[in-house]
């Protein structure tokens, strides 16, 4: 629970280091556009069967 309350918090400074930390932010994206995908694929394969 503490870690959703902190959320907010994590965003804002990530925001922040944008500017010279733009590199861990984009493995960030990427790796939660992996999780999404991995988590959808299931769905996706199975559900039109």
């Amino acid at each position: 629970m503490s870690d959703r309350l902190q959320l907010p918090l994590l965003e804002r400074r990530g925001a922040q280091e944008l500017r010279w930390g733009s590199g861990r932010s984009t493995a960030v994206s990427v790796a939660v556009s992996v999780a999404v995908a991995a988590w959808a694929r299931p769905f996706s394969v199975g559900g039109t069967v």
